[in-house]
């Protein structure tokens, strides 16, 4: 996480090996579909200490608002995974989470909210105003 926000928003860096710096098996697994390089933007989910964070990757040369190129922009999380055998490892994938959804990072806020209805649940929500771009629809929150 400190990895990540070190670098300057919106300045690409060498994000697929920063990554295989951390995340072992990255660069043949879940890194194989991360570009070479990008810049990113990371929203923390805290509930007391890390519990993970959602990071909207922007490849290298990315520009709004230019159809099919517009959806090369990606959220990913940033979480621990645990394995078949049992153990926990640390991941970066879009698969696990539907972590599709990019536009809570258009957003001027999100907040992170853990009902209090769901306690028992690990369940908590993204809330966010949606600004309108390139003609989109407007959303206003994501739970998962």
């Amino acid at each position: 996480m400190r990895a990540l926000q070190a670098h300057t928003p919106g300045q690409p860096f060498q994000l697929r090996h920063e990554m295989a710096r951390h995340i072992e098996g990255f660069a043949s697994g879940d890194g194989k579909h991360v570009p070479e390089e990008a810049s990113v933007e990371v929203l923390e989910v805290r509930k007391d200490f890390l519990l993970m964070a959602f990071v909207r990757v922007t490849p290298k040369g990315y520009r709004p608002c230019q159809g099919e190129a517009d959806r090369s922009r990606e959220v990913y999380a940033l979480f621990i995974r645990k394995k078949d055998d049992g153990t926990q490892s640390l991941a970066f994938a879009r698969d696990d989470f539907d972590v599709s959804e990019t536009r809570l990072f258009q957003s001027k806020w999100a907040q992170v909210v853990f009902p209090g209805d769901a306690a028992p649940v690990p369940v908590f929500e993204v809330h966010y105003q949606h600004e309108a771009t390139c003609g989109e629809m407007e959303g206003s929150s994501w739970r998962r």
